[in-house]
């Protein structure tokens, strides 16, 4: 475990390095200036496995500023929704992951696995920018409830979380 927990903190520091053209890329798709099209094709030269700073394989002081952001994520992830986008969590959670590696976890098959095994339940009737909100809080809350494991984020969290519940 402590051999992926280091891979994970590579991977976030190999991410710092493209944190800038990343969040560029990101402001000039949202601007219009560049199309979704666009912004795909250019995606792989912030974001890669080759450039290690992807999680996902192949296939608690909170300030007013931290629960606005809140509030946008859950805006949307459930704008993603309403269009049908079939990515929006595993995508956009990893982003803000990276960007926020203590405060967003990645929402992907192994986590929906883990949530299912730990019996975690959302609020009723959430939608799913609520749910995954919940689901930041609540992973937060026990990162912050055990001190001495070896994950020390939510990005740490994500490979410990792969390695029970992850494609064996």
């Amino acid at each position: 475990m402590k051999k992926k927990i280091a891979n994970r903190r590579d991977q976030l520091h190999a991410y710092k390095g493209q944190q800038t053209g990343l969040m560029r890329l990101f402001r000039r798709c949202a601007k219009g200036e560049i199309s979704s099209g666009q912004f795909y094709k250019d995606l792989p030269c912030y974001w890669s496995d080759e450039l290690n700073d992807r999680f996902t394989g192949p296939g608690f002081a909170r300030s007013a500023k931290d629960d606005d952001r809140d509030d946008i994520v859950v805006e949307e992830i459930d704008r993603l929704r309403e269009e049908r986008v079939p990515t929006r969590k595993a995508f956009l959670s990893e982003m803000l992951c990276l960007r926020f590696p203590k405060e967003y976890p990645v929402w992907n098959k192994p986590v929906e696995a883990y949530l299912q095994a730990v019996g975690f339940k959302a609020p009723r009737k959430a939608s799913d920018g609520v749910r995954y909100v919940d689901l930041a809080k609540k992973l937060r809350f026990s990162l912050l409830q055990n001190p001495d494991h070896p994950a020390q984020n939510l990005a740490e969290l994500d490979v410990v979380i792969w390695l029970g519940y992850g494609q064996k």
